[in-house]
């Protein structure tokens, strides 16, 4: 819960979240806010979602998906990663924001050690950094002249989908990474964006995943996967989300679309991930949870181990998830 405080306070004028204190923020227009948080040389790095592109996303979709390039893949810090979350990192980490930042994060300052948080699109920021960090590879990302750092932990929300092959812990020999990735999915509430694109194949990163799980009387409880099954990859999957869009359908059968686009807008900020949290019926800690180790197979568990039942989905519901993973896969809905 401290982490969801940490991402939610990187957008306010506060000074400090919990232990930690801002040290230093970085921020490039159109892309995201980072801000370091310092306490007692740990270094927490936070990413915002994107600046402005819920407004953006709002008046000119059309335009919005243009600008966010094409859908596809580039082979990244040696995974196949969606191209549109791969060119707009690429053009924050090589800025000239964010090199002090980096330099920051690679000194004695942070000596014990460096995590992340983030949401939305700093949720697979925070992901894109943490593969190429720990597996020495911070050079394609950010450039060969600026010193290189590894992650120790890393806890996200809302991240989507990025990968073919899940990005992994390099420094781990579970391929774990310490943290968790919190989601939001039930029959009552869904984050929608947390899916989009695991519905063409694309995987979550190695960790430890929390499904926050609204209950009738609006409390919450928690489901935890963990990072050793496979299957935690592709969480949410269908199962998880399609009875909520069934539940969208039914309140808005002439106007679905709109409606379940608007419930991203409703249940992906996170602000509304720290609402949840603080709502928790049984007080479950999201913290220190178990990284087993486990063996972690060469080959690549994309496409074929993914839920395979689309073919059986409601045509309407279907379509519309298709879109949506073409809009997130472009860069789209952030």
């Amino acid at each position: 819960q401290l982490m969801a405080h940490c991402c939610e306070t990187i957008y306010s004028k506060k000074s400090t979240c919990g232990c930690w204190e801002k040290y230093r923020s970085t921020e490039v227009p159109h892309i995201v806010k980072a801000t370091v948080f310092w306490n007692r040389n740990q270094c927490l790095l936070g990413f915002s979602g994107e600046l402005g592109g819920d407004v953006q996303w709002k008046n000119d979709r059309a335009g919005y998906i243009m600008d966010h390039l094409v859908v596809g893949s580039s082979w990244f810090c040696k995974r196949h990663t969606l191209r549109g979350f791969v060119d707009i990192a690429l053009r924050f980490f090589s800025s000239v924001e964010w090199a002090d930042t980096a330099r920051l994060l690679a000194s004695g300052a942070c000596s014990n050690g460096v995590s992340l948080v983030g949401s939305s699109l700093g949720a697979a920021f925070a992901e894109i950094l943490a593969g190429c960090a720990n597996q020495g590879l911070l050079s394609e990302l950010q450039g060969p002249d600026l010193p290189a750092f590894t992650v120790h932990k890393m806890t996200t929300f809302g991240a989507p989908p990025i990968s073919a092959i899940p990005i992994s812990n390099s420094l781990s020999k579970s391929g774990c990474f310490p943290g968790q990735r919190v989601f939001r999915a039930s029959n009552v509430s869904a984050d929608l964006f947390v899916y989009s694109t695991g519905f063409t194949g694309w995987l979550h990163a190695r960790q430890d995943a929390l499904q926050l799980v609204e209950l009738p009387n609006g409390y919450f409880t928690v489901k935890v996967y963990p990072c050793e099954d496979d299957r935690t990859l592709n969480r949410p999957n269908w199962a998880s989300i399609q009875p909520y869009l069934e539940k969208v359908f039914n309140e808005h059968p002439y106007d679905f679309v709109k409606a379940a686009l608007g419930q991203i807008q409703d249940y992906h900020p996170i602000g509304r991930y720290n609402d949840a949290l603080s709502k928790l019926q049984d007080k479950v800690l999201l913290a220190n949870l178990s990284n087993a180790p486990f063996s972690v197979n060469s080959t690549e568990v994309g496409r074929d181990s993914v839920d395979q039942g689309y073919k059986k989905r409601d045509k309407v519901m279907s379509d519309f998830a298709a879109n949506l993973s073409k809009s997130v896969a472009a860069g789209a809905v952030f």
